[in-house]
């Protein structure tokens, strides 16, 4: 097992890569890179959700179809990410996230000139193929451009950014839709990318240095294609089965899919004892802190997901509020999630994994406060009894994110942080997609079929509130399985 410092600072950098004209100052630009992208893949999917009204208007679609738009893009982000993180350490890490970057502009540019949902819904594919192309490199680009002890308050910054992207998302949907430059409506949405990632690829090509494994491994097509197969069927049949019911060709999928995932697995395993290079090397997960890692992000992200989405459904239909309303109430979780990501380094530096475990538990406590406030709320004024409880859930959520990207990478070799750097958006996403699947199906199975009064909105959060809170007891439950006598690693977690 790699020492704690190599582990961490493990990355594969070749004679021909300029890691000579690294500087502070190139550092931080390569994270301002990944910033921008991230926030572009952030705004993409929630802001687009607010979007679909408009859309479906531009276009003279059925309200139906329009699904379909966030959908494509989910799909293929989710399948795609293991295979890019692969060809990033094959072929160049920096070369392919300016690539990702360019194919992302241009399909946004595409998005934008669509005439009709299936062009778009194509395009949305596209979009997310060149989305997890550049999703798949970050975590090695800044784990490669950040000197070990700078890397977490990198880790930090990146994740809080993705958060706020996250929540901030339909408030800048909304409001490109209600200024309308241009006059180009719902379009502008996607033609907003271009600027952006323009910036980012000029900047890019200067201040990020390449970094790819030596020599080359060969690209796993078996693996490809079992792996992009069952997470394509495994998120589809989620996503699907939870917006338009589960009709036989969602259950149908649901069952194939860990099927095709439990074959990856045999024929990675198999590859590996051969000798060969896996796409993902299973054995990481049998290490303690990428294993139970994993599995924490998989609980936490599922709970963020299955919460957010809920509370905006009850606070408007259930509570009366408005959009605009809706996002103020909102405000504390963000607020914590922001602030307490800002001084997680530090707080892990003196407290080690114990602070994943304390986070957890009080996500776990905050969601059980708000199952006993919701049942109340009848307007406006007392939405605001949920502040606290949301500041400490998005607190529980904050120390979780600079953590998390060291905590799982200390047992990584350095032959194997691509695939690591892969796994762990892949994580999330299928993290996202059981939390969405898992709160939706309750939420909406309490309710009947045309909800008229607005405590079945509140018995419905109510409920998915303990759910989540449970799910926040076993999350804290697998961090205080995560090994903490590494306390190099928590004097590694400063700025």
């Amino acid at each position: 097992m790699a020492t704690p410092e190599a582990a961490v600072s493990a990355i594969s950098v070749p004679p021909s890569a300029a890691r000579t004209t690294h500087s502070e100052h190139s550092e931080w630009l390569a994270l301002g890179v990944c910033l921008i992208a991230v926030f572009m893949q952030m705004l993409d999917v929630t802001g687009v959700n607010i979007a679909l009204p408009a859309i479906g208007a531009g276009l003279q679609a059925p309200p139906k179809s329009l699904q379909l738009i966030p959908i494509a893009y989910t799909l293929t982000f989710a399948c795609s990410l293991l295979t890019a993180a692969r060809i990033g350490d094959r072929y160049g890490r920096r070369r392919m996230f300016l690539v990702g970057l360019a194919a992302f502009a241009l399909m946004s540019v595409a998005c934008g000139c669509a005439t009709d949902v299936p062009m778009l819904v194509g395009f949305r594919l596209g979009q997310g193929v060149a989305g997890a192309l550049m999703a798949a490199q970050t975590v090695a680009v800044i784990a490669n451009a950040f000197a070990p002890l700078s890397r977490p308050a990198a880790f930090a910054i990146y994740g809080a950014t993705a958060g706020i992207a996250s929540l901030v998302g339909p408030n800048v949907g909304a409001a490109l839709l209600v200024l309308n430059p241009g006059g180009l409506g719902w379009r502008l949405i996607f033609f907003v990318n271009v600027p952006l990632a323009l910036v980012a690829v000029l900047i890019g090509r200067r201040c990020i240095a390449e970094s790819r494994i030596m020599p080359q491994p060969r690209l796993d097509l078996p693996g490809a294609a079992l792996s992009c197969g069952g997470l394509l069927l495994f998120v589809g049949a989620l996503t699907v089965g939870s917006t338009t019911g589960w009709g036989p060709v969602a259950l149908v999928a649901l069952a194939v899919a860990p099927l095709l995932l439990l074959l990856f697995v045999i024929v990675e395993v198999r590859r590996e004892n051969r000798g060969g290079d896996p796409l993902f090397r299973v054995a990481l997960l049998l290490r303690p802190s990428f294993g139970w890692g994993a599995l924490l992000a998989l609980l936490v992200y599922g709970i963020f997901t299955g919460l957010v989405f809920t509370l905006s459904l009850t606070l408007q239909f259930g509570v009366g509020l408005s959009a605009a309303q809706t996002g103020a109430v909102s405000l504390p979780l963000a607020l914590g999630a922001i602030g307490f990501a800002a001084v997680s380094p530090r707080l892990f530096r003196r407290f080690g994994a114990r602070l994943l475990v304390a986070g957890t538990a009080g996500l776990a406590l905050a969601l059980l406060v708000m199952a006993l406030f919701v049942d109340g709320l009848d307007g406006w004024s007392s939405a605001f009894r949920l502040g606290l409880p949301l500041l400490l859930a998005g607190a529980g959520v904050g120390v979780f994110i600079a953590p998390l990207p060291v905590t799982l990478l200390r047992d990584v070799a350095q032959r194997d942080l691509g695939s690591a750097s892969g796994a762990l958006p892949t994580i999330q996403q299928i993290g996202c997609a059981l939390g969405f699947a898992v709160a939706a199906g309750i939420y909406f199975g309490r309710m009947d079929a045309s909800p008229s009064t607005s405590e079945v909105y509140l018995h419905a959060q109510q409920t998915v509130l303990v759910v989540l809170a449970a799910a926040a007891i076993v999350a804290a439950a697998v961090a205080a399985r995560i090994p903490r006598d590494d306390t190099r690693l928590s004097a590694a977690m400063t700025s």
